[in-house]
């Protein structure tokens, strides 16, 4: 006989709630369990859907500034479990950002181009890697890679990041948009110099 979900769902509780309290109890304070762990179910099911809501896609990263892509990557690689450091602004000298995990350091360079990732960043990143003398670099962008490029990271061991993979990375751990005054590019020179610097 067919069972929807709902009622899968109510079958369940009756049987995990029975096993929890025993058989011996009567129905009232049972079905108090039962109502107890439905208004729960639909607390988590009502939060999972507003995290899906808020939640960074690869759509979000194609629009958004190549400040703010920096500033979310950096985000994406804290959820993984990673400390993230944003390097200053100006030339980067190919390294935006500065992971550190388990006593590695590692130089990720973010590109926010629509057009395929050309063979000159694996040189980029090499140099970031060498200057910031850390042990792993690390590209990730919104496009694809040219099949050079991909040798050219494969024979050098850095890691690229693409489209695809960026996507599958939000999907596995998603990060929230963050308030518009949070991001870098709206901050302004007044924001982060707020007094007056006295240098005598």
């Amino acid at each position: 006989e067919h069972i929807d979900v709902t009622h899968k769902f109510e079958l369940f509780l009756v049987t995990k709630i029975a096993n929890e309290i025993g058989y011996g109890h009567r129905m009232e304070a049972i079905e108090r369990k039962i109502g107890g762990a439905r208004e729960a179910n639909k607390v988590k099911h009502t939060e999972r859907l507003l995290d899906m809501k808020d939640r960074i896609t690869i759509e979000d990263c194609v629009r958004m500034t190549w400040k703010d892509f920096e500033v979310y990557v950096g985000k994406l690689y804290e959820k993984m479990g990673y400390e993230s450091k944003k390097t200053k602004d100006g030339p980067d000298g190919g390294c935006d950002l500065i992971l550190t995990k388990n006593g590695k350091k590692i130089v990720v360079d973010a590109k926010h181009w629509e057009n395929p990732m050309h063979v000159k960043i694996i040189g980029q990143i090499l140099r970031a890697k060498k200057n910031y003398h850390a042990d792993y670099g690390i590209i990730v962008g919104i496009s694809t890679f040219t099949d050079e490029t991909r040798e050219e990271a494969d024979q050098n061991k850095i890691e690229l990041v693409d489209r695809d993979r960026l996507e599958k990375m939000l999907y596995d751990y998603p990060i929230t948009r963050e308030k518009k005054s949070d991001l870098i590019s709206d901050i302004s020179a007044d924001d982060i110099y707020e007094e007056e610097i006295d240098y005598t």
